[in-house]
């Protein structure tokens, strides 16, 4: 799986933002704003395990995934998060996500990345060696951009 990195989004087939409970709350004051009220009506509220699907897109994207955390997030939660993004893609047949990197209180930025990354690969992976019918028909991703404003040093890290 090849992994880009981007300090801002560029149009592809479907934008992933993770959230925590208390990082909803002020996005949907201002950079969800526009979509405030599908969120409401899908009653997300950024639990751990939950997510909302836009097919519609947001942001110049064509769709877009949004999933929780709950209160205390941690590296583990973004990692379980994007396993769970990277299987929705699968199932949706597609090859190419962006993933929001988030930051939390309690979590860097740098280190949500590389949770991003590795959830990623995790999910991504099937072991075929000592299976007799392989799994030719599953879409595996093929690419996972990571947008945010993230230095060198961090950059090395989730590579």
């Amino acid at each position: 799986m090849k992994v880009n990195y981007s300090k801002s989004a560029k149009e592809k087939e479907i934008a992933v933002f993770i959230f925590s409970q208390k990082k909803l709350k002020n996005a949907l004051a201002q950079e969800l704003a526009e979509i405030k009220k599908t969120i409401e009506q899908e009653k997300f509220e950024a639990k751990e395990e939950t997510s909302v699907f836009l097919p519609t897109g947001f942001k110049g994207f064509k769709r877009a995934l949004f999933l929780g955390t709950g209160e205390m997030p941690d590296k583990e939660k973004v990692r379980r998060a994007t396993a769970s993004a990277i299987k929705f893609c699968q199932q949706k047949k597609i090859e190419t996500v962006s993933f929001f990197v988030p930051e939390f209180d309690t979590t860097k930025k740098g280190d949500c990345a590389l949770a991003v990354v590795e959830g990623a690969i995790l999910a991504n992976y099937s072991f075929q060696k000592y299976k007799t019918v392989k799994e030719d028909k599953k879409t595996f991703v093929k690419e996972i951009e990571l947008i945010a404003d993230l230095s060198e040093k961090e950059k090395q890290e989730c590579d």
